[in-house]
């Protein structure tokens, strides 16, 4: 038997419990809320104690298995990459039996994960990489069907190239453009489809290029690791400076309807509040009657574009609400 600790003992772990595999011995529990320990509370679970994660490198366990939501267990995983335990002995019970194909993963020397969900390939390096995986692969975010042999996907706001993956990986996806703005996470998508097999990194072209409104070469700040909150409008001081490269809307999405006629476009933008300036910068032409389906995660209220949409012949609806969610756009 394998000696276990569990980590989280709220409502998840209580519903989900009967996941956990039959060969393990459950030693001790842990959990984030210091007002759960037994060092706090002097209460123990099932008999057990319940220990702070500064707690566990002190004990002796073959696996630890993460009992939370997905958001909380990407944060509870992040927090325990700062203690000096064996991460490879970490497994999440919200990744067993998850998704209809199987969710496996693989922890690094270097405490990053390479999950493999289905088909794709990926690296999660940091708590936004975790979000990111677990909003497009979990949650179908971008989930769309429209009955076309071949469809051509622009994912403006690629980041480290998940949602460009997980479109690579349908069967009538025939090319995924991919824009994003940051070297480092460029370069971070451009490693992540190289992990890949040639069915699906073959379908992806990846540019190193910000999708504006006009030409220029910008300064931006960024933070090291947020990689997926990440915006070209940043200016703070105490952020290091990168050069960016934009180009307007207009020049990328008409050179790529040009080299697809026939073809249905499918229009990705998940920009960090840059959604709009593209959006306008379009509907100054008629490259939208080209268009078939726009994915549109907004920071504004998107009311200022229906009238847009309409008037191009979409029907559309809006998740989330106050000035954050997805649009959603058929036509």
């Amino acid at each position: 038997m394998r000696r276990a600790v569990i980590y989280g003992i709220g409502e998840y772990y209580l519903n989900n419990k009967n996941k956990l595999p039959d060969d393990i011995e459950i030693i001790a529990y842990a959990d984030s809320s210091e007002k759960k320990t037994t060092l706090y509370s002097g209460e123990v679970f099932n008999d057990l104690k319940v220990l702070s994660p500064d707690e566990l490198s002190g004990v002796d366990f073959d696996v630890l298995f993460i009992c939370t939501d997905y958001i909380n267990g990407n944060r509870i995983y992040m927090r325990l990459k700062d203690t000096d335990i064996d991460m490879k002995k970490i497994r999440f019970l919200n990744r067993m039996n998850a998704i209809e194909d199987s969710w496996d993963y693989d922890i690094q020397d270097d405490k990053s994960i390479i999950s493999k969900i289905g088909n794709v390939k990926i690296r999660e390096r940091f708590l936004t990489d975790f979000d990111i995986v677990t909003e497009i692969f979990v949650m179908n975010t971008y989930y769309f069907h429209i009955p076309a042999d071949e469809i051509v996907v622009i994912d403006m706001g690629m980041n480290i190239g998940a949602a460009s993956l997980y479109f690579a990986n349908m069967r009538n996806v025939v090319s995924v453009y991919g824009f994003e703005p940051f070297p480092d996470t460029y370069q971070q998508a451009v490693d992540n489809f190289a992990l890949n097999t040639n069915f699906i990194k073959n379908k992806i072209h990846p540019f190193n290029i910000a999708v504006t409104d006009k030409e220029e070469i910008k300064l931006v700040a960024v933070s090291a690791e947020q990689t997926g909150w990440r915006n070209i409008f940043c200016n703070d001081n105490d952020k290091t400076r990168v050069e960016i490269q934009c180009i307007p809307a207009v020049s990328i999405v008409s050179g790529i309807i040009e080299k697809n006629l026939g073809r249905k476009i499918v229009m990705k933008i998940d920009v960090e509040g840059a959604e709009f300036i593209i959006f306008d910068n379009l509907a100054k032409t008629n490259l939208l009657e080209s268009v078939d389906v726009i994915l549109m995660e907004y920071h504004e209220s998107p009311i200022v574009i229906t009238d847009v949409l309409e008037q191009y012949g979409f029907k559309y609806a809006v998740t989330g609400k106050n000035r954050f969610g997805i649009l959603y756009a058929f036509k």
